[in-house]
């Protein structure tokens, strides 16, 4: 999945990707936006709380910019 969303990134694509701290995550090759304590539920995560972080590729081309503290 990392090199299709690297490809897209490439080509001018904006990509943003969610993810709530899983271990395999490659981090080493994301940038991370943006972090969310999100509800979870407590009887599938063991929590009621859950962070969940806003990620980018790595790399120049991400196709953000921030406009006034906002990404777009």
């Amino acid at each position: 999945m990392t090199a299709f969303l690297e490809r897209a990134r490439a080509r001018g694509t904006a990509v943003l990707a969610g993810d709530f701290g899983r271990a395999y995550l490659p981090r080493n090759r994301l940038t991370p936006l943006a972090a969310y304590d999100v509800s979870g539920l407590s009887t599938l995560e063991g929590t009621d709380t859950k962070r969940a972080t806003i990620w980018t590729p790595a790399g120049p081309g991400s196709g953000l910019r921030r406009v006034a503290g906002s990404l777009w």
